[in-house]
């Protein structure tokens, strides 16, 4: 009896002992947002509440973020070993001779949108000339702004531009204090609900519909991680596009441990957010080749309108410079719900 008891605490301590081994075998990683979070970073919290990061030994905190140009600091200073940031924002880095390139994408479809009230005599591109627009200055939608421009015949000079915060953009549209904005439209819900508010009505311009489909937003690391850490960049991305697909073919249960894990975000709009996310993620190509793909004719053209109308060289980089397909784990989407 004695030695039976014995055994069975014996196992018990081996066991706990195990569990906090397997605890401290994680790896621990951080990846830096560009922005804080909100319904369209639902897979990730998807990836972190079901155990895909931690299944591939991976113990994951994601940070916020002040704007892709801020990720991507932190990504090449080493502060956080992956991020979210703008492929523009990462072509003009890269320019600039910070080490980081892009790894997967995000939105495959281009979200920047520049906003206006319905008021205005804003009725196409061409009007934005004579009037004031307002952002942040290393908002990637305004970086890609001159691009937009000069592909539809606006004279960018033109148009006056406001610094400010990214908080104060949206209320200082609704009350005039400036003429126009641009954000991505996976805030689109908060900006319609909020001009409602106001009692005006919104006009919008998507660069994708004006000759500017690029890669917007996409998961990025440095040089550094891909050559000394190369295991590390295949697991990360292969618990984060698990948290992709089973939040498509679980949308409502993938909302619900978002709202679990961020209680202080609206329910309907975080719902709205995630639903313009997954549009802008689910094109063809994702499910021709999978999550994250990066096409090579698409890349080129977001470095090439960057270089020409936002760094003004011709100066090329080298496209395996910027991005890199080589480390996606070859996750297919299920059809969405």
């Amino acid at each position: 009896m004695k030695k039976a008891f014995f055994v069975t605490i014996l196992t018990l301590i081996v066991l706990v002992g195990l569990g906090v081994n397997r605890s401290h075998c994680l790896e621990k990683v951080t990846v830096a947002l560009s922005w804080f979070p909100y319904g369209k970073h639902t897979p990730l919290y998807v990836s972190l509440d079901k155990g895909f990061w931690k299944e591939e030994g991976l113990d994951v905190t994601m940070i916020r973020g002040y704007g892709s140009g801020d990720a991507i600091k932190k990504v090449a200073a080493g502060s956080a070993e992956f991020g979210k940031a703008a492929a523009d924002v990462l072509v003009t880095a890269r320019a600039e001779g910070i080490k980081v390139k892009i790894i997967g994408a995000y939105h495959d479809k281009n979200l920047q949108c520049v906003y206006a009230l319905k008021k205005s005599k804003i009725r196409s591109l061409k009007d934005l000339e004579g009037t004031t627009m307002g952002n942040t200055v290393t908002d990637s939608c305004r970086v890609m702004f001159p691009a937009l421009a000069a592909i539809n015949h606006v004279d960018s000079d033109k148009v006056k531009w406001i610094n400010m915060d990214a908080p104060s953009k949206l209320p200082s549209l609704v009350t005039g204090k400036i003429d126009a904005t641009c954000t991505l439209y996976t805030e689109d819900p908060t900006y319609e609900e909020t001009a409602k508010k106001a009692g005006e009505d919104l006009l919008r311009f998507m660069y994708s519909d004006y000759g500017l489909d690029i890669y917007s937003i996409s998961l990025v690391t440095s040089d550094k991680i891909i050559q000394e850490r190369p295991d590390l960049v295949k697991k990360f991305l292969k618990g984060t596009y698990r948290g992709f697909a089973w939040s498509i073919e679980h949308p409502e249960e993938a909302l619900e441990i978002f709202i679990k894990q961020r209680p202080e975000i609206d329910k309907e709009q975080a719902r709205q957010h995630f639903r313009i996310m997954l549009d802008h993620f689910l094109t063809p190509i994702t499910y021709e080749k999978g999550m994250g793909y990066i096409r090579e004719d698409k890349m080129k053209l977001t470095r090439d309108l960057t270089t020409k109308y936002i760094l003004k060289t011709d100066k090329e980089i080298p496209l395996d410079e910027l991005y890199t397909n080589a480390f996606l784990p070859g996750i297919f989407p299920p059809k969405k719900k």
